[in-house]
C-alpha cells in the first residue's frame, strides 16, 4: 500500500481515505492479527465484513450471499410492483416487463456473482418460477394446475436462471481466451485491430466489441431442450 500511496503522490493525486475498505479472508488468522493496514493518513483501516463496489457486495468470506440476498429481495419487489401495476397477464407484455426490469437486475454481473451453492441458485430461481405462473396461458386447458416449469420455459421461450449464468460465464470465458491469444499472437488487443499493413487495413469504424464477441462465440449454440 505504500507504493501505491507513493505513486499517487508523484502523479498529484490523492485518495479518499472514507472509501477504502479492508477486507480479510483466508484460513490464517494468525496473519490476519499480526499483520496492520493503513490508509493515507498513516491511521489502521479496520476490517470490513462487507464492501459494495459497482452495485455488487462481497463479504470478508469471499462470497456473495449478500448480495443474492440483495438482488432477491429488490426482484421480488419489482414482480410485486408489476403485477399491482398492470391488469393484463398476456404473454407479451409479460415478457417484456419481466425482462426489462427483472432479469436485467439478475443477470448484471452474473459471472461474477453466480451461486455455486443449491440453495442460493434457487433464490433466484424461484422468482422466475413465480413470475411465469402467472402469465396467461401456462396452465393446460382444462387443468386447473399450471405446466410444468420447464415446459413453462420452452413454451416461453425463456433460460433457466442456471442456464443464463451458465452461459455468460462460457461466453466470457471465450472472449477473454481469444483476448490473450490476440495479445500473443499480435493480431487482435482487446477486441480491438492492431496496426497492419495498408493493404490489409480494415475500416475500424465498421468493427464493433459486439460484433467480434458474435463471431467468437458462434459455436455456443442455443439448447433446444433442458439437459441432465
Amino acid at each position: 500500500m505504500d507504493s501505491v500511496y507513493e505513486w499517487a503522490k508523484q502523479n498529484n493525486m490523492e485518495f479518499n481515505h472514507e472509501k477504502i475498505v479492508l477486507l480479510r479472508y483466508g484460513d490464517n488468522d494468525e496473519v490476519k492479527l499480526q499483520t496492520v493496514v493503513k490508509d493515507p493518513r498513516g491511521q489502521n483501516i479496520n476490517p470490513s465484513n462487507n464492501a459494495r463496489d459497482l452495485g455488487v457486495i462481497m463479504d470478508h468470506q469471499g462470497t456473495f450471499v449478500e448480495h443474492v440476498a440483495k438482488v432477491t429481495v429488490e426482484c421480488r419487489r419489482l414482480v410485486s410492483m408489476i403485477f399491482r401495476s398492470f391488469q393484463t397477464r398476456e404473454e407479451t407484455a409479460m415478457k417484456a416487463l419481466y425482462k426489462s426490469l427483472v432479469l436485467s437486475k439478475i443477470d448484471y454481473c452474473s459471472p461474477l456473482y453466480m451461486p455455486m451453492e443449491t440453495g442460493e441458485l434457487r433464490k433466484l430461481e424461484k422468482i422466475q418460477f413465480d413470475f411465469t405462473l402467472r402469465i396467461e396461458g401456462m396452465k393446460a386447458s382444462g387443468e386447473m394446475y399450471p405446466i410444468n416449469y420447464w415446459k413453462r420455459l420452452e413454451s416461453l421461450k425463456l433460460y433457466s436462471i442456471e442456464r443464463r449464468q451458465e452461459r455468460y460465464a462460457a461466453m466470457y470465458v471465450c472472449v477473454e481466451s481469444n483476448d490473450r491469444n490476440g495479445e500473443e499472437s499480435g493480431s487482435r488487443v482487446r477486441g480491438h485491430w492492431t496496426k497492419r499493413s495498408p493493404g490489409k487495413r480494415k475500416d475500424r469504424r465498421k468493427i464493433s466489441r459486439q460484433n467480434i464477441k458474435e463471431q467468437r462465440c458462434s459455436h455456443i449454440q442455443r439448447p433446444t431442450e433442458r439437459t441432465a
